[in-house]
């Protein structure tokens, strides 16, 4: 006995409607929360409503970026969230901040220093782990290369004298800007923050490679300790 499309799948038809709505209209900010959702869990979990799976999300993190930025524990906890789902959406804002990191900004050369700090925020946009990255820049001024040198809490164990001499040889870097992220707290800077700024800046200085600033980020927020009165002799050469 043959089982047409609609029997196998109940929402195919839904599916198929709903896939040519979003290619013609696209989707821009007005698009509601769980359309969006929805449409990203097409791909991962087949067989299911995915509009009333959206729906339980967002009603349980809050919201569509809610959800994105949520534990994998916390999505294991929603019915019908496969393993395929997990991987699917945590891997969208890794995704997004790569391709911002990509295409705006390397072999720019900036004019002015918050140029520098909306380029790093960027890519720390949705990481809430803590990262020490660092930017290496040409005589012109302009980016090289974007490297992450250190990973967890930012002191002078975690950033090695060989992480930060591998990278500057490598691009052959001739000025370069710090930064880091605090996941959660103050974007200002803490002793250890410090301490490792005053590390880096030596070691960078025994090769004559200049720190231009180390820049801090928290949620919506950055802080440049080189534009900071209390911290800018730091970076006096």
């Amino acid at each position: 006995m043959m089982v047409d499309e609609k029997q196998k799948n109940p929402h195919a038809g839904h599916r198929g409607r709903f896939r040519k709505e979003i290619i013609k209209n696209g989707i821009n900010p007005s698009t509601p929360e769980h359309k969006v959702l929805e449409y990203i869990l097409f791909y991962c979990v087949p067989r299911k409503d995915t509009n009333v799976l959206a729906h339980e999300l967002i009603e349980k993190f809050g919201s569509f970026t809610a959800v994105l930025e949520a534990s994998e524990r916390d999505l294991y906890a929603i019915k019908g969230i496969n393993e395929a789902a997990v991987t699917w959406l945590k891997m969208i804002i890794p995704v997004f901040r790569y391709y911002t990191a990509k295409k705006a900004d390397i072999g720019k050369r900036f004019t002015a220093k918050e140029q520098f700090g909306e380029y790093i925020f960027k890519q720390y946009l949705g990481n809430k782990s803590e990262v020490v990255t660092l930017l290496s820049l040409n005589a012109a001024g302009k980016i090289i290369s974007s490297d992450v040198i250190a990973e967890g809490d930012i002191t002078s164990a975690n950033i090695t004298a060989r992480n930060l001499l591998d990278v500057v040889l490598r691009t052959g870097a001739k000025g370069v800007v710090m930064a880091h992220n605090h996941p959660s707290g103050l974007a200002l800077p803490s002793e250890d923050d410090l301490r490792a700024t005053i590390f880096v800046k030596q070691i960078l200085s025994s090769i004559d490679v200049q720190l231009l600033d180390h820049v801090i980020v928290c949620d919506n927020d950055y802080v440049s300790l080189e534009e900071s009165k209390d911290f800018k002799n730091i970076f006096k050469r």
